[in-house]
């Protein structure tokens, strides 16, 4: 099983004086990006254990999920990036 997440260019505040701007005045939005998850599991024909396989943002997308930009006020960008690739593994018994 596994997902794809879209993010369009986007701005991270409504407000226009807490956007960056270029030389031009015209806002800077930040980058589109896709995020791929999948995850497998094997359950066992008894029904008492499974294994499962999982990874998040699989292509290692490097985007902003968060935070204010006021590099224009404050000279500061309180950026938060968003999560690397992970990769794990799970294991689940029942009694």
């Amino acid at each position: 099983m596994g997902n794809y997440g879209w993010m369009d260019d986007y701005t991270r505040d409504a407000a226009y004086q807490r956007n960056h701007v270029d030389e031009n005045g015209d806002i800077v939005t930040e980058p589109s990006y896709g995020i791929v998850n999948a995850r497998v599991v094997y359950e066992a024909p008894d029904r008492n254990y499974s294994i499962s396989l999982w990874g998040r943002n699989l292509t290692d997308e490097l985007y902003i999920n968060g935070g204010f930009d006021t590099r224009n006020v404050w000279g500061d960008d309180f950026a938060v990036i968003g999560r690397s690739r992970e990769i794990g593994v799970g294991l689940q018994f029942t009694f």
